[in-house]
């Protein structure tokens, strides 16, 4: 399975501007490109490349969208349409690198090897430096065994360059706060990314597939939690704070929240693509594993409180439940 990174209609186009109200229009607009986005993070390609083909249609500067149309054309196998993507996203500095490093992988799997290495080039010459992929992406199979395959290898491998990535996602966030007379008396709050449930998580939940391993939880950037109190959760104390959340699986099944601590993640300068990667001091929370009669389809977090300072946090994605209780020693305001 590839690893990659992530004319008619034009007089129609113009029947509608004029029929449909600059707001309507911008409403509709926005509309498509939600749908588009949502369709791409479902990775149902299909959709996603025609919403994102509108969506280009009305937006021509929008990078991300060529990209992603690139991607999901790519992905359906429509490989002749997912270059011209490819080579427009290219034109975007931020896109660069990998459209050029993808626009290089449709042309290994077309069978036309200089083409594909002078692209291959050109993404090794925008800042395209994850050696990694080149020998597990079977786009490459193609030329792999090509002497110039190698060399270009080490001086992707051997570059200090560093690309930029632009993603604009949306975030959700969950909170418990404390209002006393005259102020705010303290909160604990968590902002995550929600990425869509797919019936591969199950299968690799299931089997157990990443047990060992910590994992990023959430989407994009980390996971944070906040709090500006100590409190106990699943039985163990936590400081007030701000940590990075992640999750591991044990061998034997069993799921821990880990909290990161902050400071030592962002001295490190690792995202949380490299979760797995930390090396400092945590906080395991043990947390117990459910499977629910429904499916939610998109991570959530939700933080209930009963009375004084006790309550639960539980975090919901597909037909799992995973959950601990929350005490928190009931903060006092400011004067009291």
């Amino acid at each position: 399975m590839s690893r990659r990174f992530t004319a008619a209609v034009a007089s129609l186009a113009v029947a509608v501007a004029v029929a449909l109200p600059a707001p309507a229009q911008e409403k509709e607009s926005s509309d498509v490109r939600a749908k588009a986005d949502a369709a791409f993070q479902a990775k149902t390609w299909p959709e996603s490349a025609e919403l994102y083909a509108k969506v280009v249609a009305a937006t021509p500067d929008d990078g991300t969208a060529w990209h992603h149309l690139g991607y999901s054309l790519h992905m359906i196998g429509k490989l002749d349409e997912a270059l011209k993507a490819h080579i427009k996203a290219a034109e975007f500095m931020q896109y660069a690198g990998i459209a050029s490093y993808n626009a290089a992988c449709a042309y290994s799997l077309k069978n036309q090897p200089d083409v594909a290495f002078e692209w291959l080039q050109k993404a090794v010459d925008s800042g395209f430096n994850a050696a990694q992929y080149l020998d597990t992406d079977t786009d490459l199979d193609n030329i792999r065994k090509d002497a110039r395959f190698a060399k270009i290898k080490k001086e992707a491998a051997s570059s200090n360059r560093q690309q930029a990535f632009i993603a604009t996602t949306p975030r959700a966030s969950t909170r418990l706060a404390f209002f006393g007379q005259t102020s705010n008396a303290g909160q604990l709050a968590i902002d995550y990314g929600q990425p869509a449930w797919l019936d591969d998580f199950g299968t690799a939940a299931e089997f157990k597939k990443y047990a060992g391993q910590r994992w990023r939880l959430g989407q994009d950037f980390w996971t944070s939690l906040d709090a500006s109190f100590d409190f106990t959760l699943g039985g163990v104390p936590v400081k007030a704070g701000q940590y990075f959340l992640a999750m591991k699986q044990s061998a034997d099944g069993a799921y821990t929240l880990e909290l990161l601590d902050a400071p030592t993640v962002r001295a490190a300068h690792l995202d949380a693509f490299g979760a797995q990667n930390y090396a400092g001091a945590s906080i395991a929370v043990p947390m117990q594993f459910e499977k629910t009669g429904t499916i939610t389809k998109q991570l959530q977090f939700q933080i209930t409180h009963a009375s004084e300072g006790k309550g639960a946090l539980s975090i919901l994605f597909g037909p799992y439940k995973a959950s601990a209780p929350l005490v928190v020693s009931m903060p006092k305001s400011e004067g009291a």
